[in-house]
């Protein structure tokens, strides 16, 4: 399994987290071991970010059928642009 959170990217690059309602926060967030939640998501993307300062990167996050409910809002800030 490939961690997002600590691998190193270059400006331009793009990356799919997947995320399914019968996936697994634990998981890599692969198409064929999606997360569980979109918290976990912004989560990984925060970390791959903060691991890799100053690198543009693209992120697509991409939500399987299913229902997705929230214990608690999801909420966007700066650090997510």
């Amino acid at each position: 399994m490939i961690d997002l959170a600590s691998q190193k990217f270059n400006n331009g690059d793009s990356v799919t987290i997947f995320v399914s309602s019968s996936g697994s926060d634990f998981a890599v967030g692969s198409i064929s071991n999606p997360l569980q939640t979109v918290k976990k998501a912004q989560e990984l993307i925060r970390s791959v970010k903060k691991n890799n300062p100053g690198v543009i990167i693209s992120f697509k996050v991409t939500l399987r059928g299913g229902i997705y409910a929230l214990t608690a809002p999801l909420v966007f800030t700066s650090e997510d642009s």
